[in-house]
């Protein structure tokens, strides 16, 4: 009895380290599949990044890039800066660029429209102009929305529709 019930154990045990050995070849798979796929998406989500970025800034930074962390830096003609180091403005610059950069990595030509809600509530006035020419570039290749409370807006160009408590939404133009 004790025979067959060694001969059972070994069995099941020659049956797990097969198992194990399968899973862990499946989990490096995997892992070479993520560190490919964060490689040449990591690099095309920093170089539009970096793209966006240079037009915010008025070409003060010009490369962005990610750290093993995945933190952000960013590059003008100096060292490489974190992004948590850099000023509020240019913080929100970054990672509205990013936002960007994303969106447009993840959704391509589908013609999803860009929704930025609130966004530059914080942006001085620079900064927003900066950001129009940006966005209006953009809204050559897929609609952009920018739901927002700020007067600033109707001077943009586009189509400006407010929404008025209790009286309903007109258009102006």
């Amino acid at each position: 009895h004790m025979a067959e019930d060694l001969e059972l154990l070994q069995a099941r045990e020659a049956a797990m380290a097969m198992e194990v050995e399968a899973l862990t070849e499946a989990l490096n798979a995997l892992r070479r599949a993520m560190d490919s796929y964060q490689e040449s998406h990591l690099e095309r989500v920093a170089e539009s990044t970096a793209e966006t970025m240079r037009a915010f800034s008025q070409g003060r930074f010009t490369h962005v890039r990610f750290t093993p962390e995945l933190d952000l830096e960013v590059r003008g003609d100096g060292d490489w800066t974190p992004e948590r180091t850099l000023s509020r403005g240019t913080r929100d610059q970054l990672l509205l660029a990013l936002r960007l950069a994303v969106h447009e990595e993840l959704c391509g030509d589908s013609g999803l429209p860009v929704v930025l809600d609130e966004a530059f509530h914080l942006w001085d006035d620079t900064r927003l102009g900066e950001a129009q020419r940006v966005l209006e570039d953009l809204a050559g290749r897929r609609q952009v929305v920018v739901p927002s409370c700020d007067p600033r807006f109707e001077r943009w160009n586009g189509n400006l529709v407010r929404l008025d408590p209790g009286s309903g939404a007109r258009e102006a133009a």
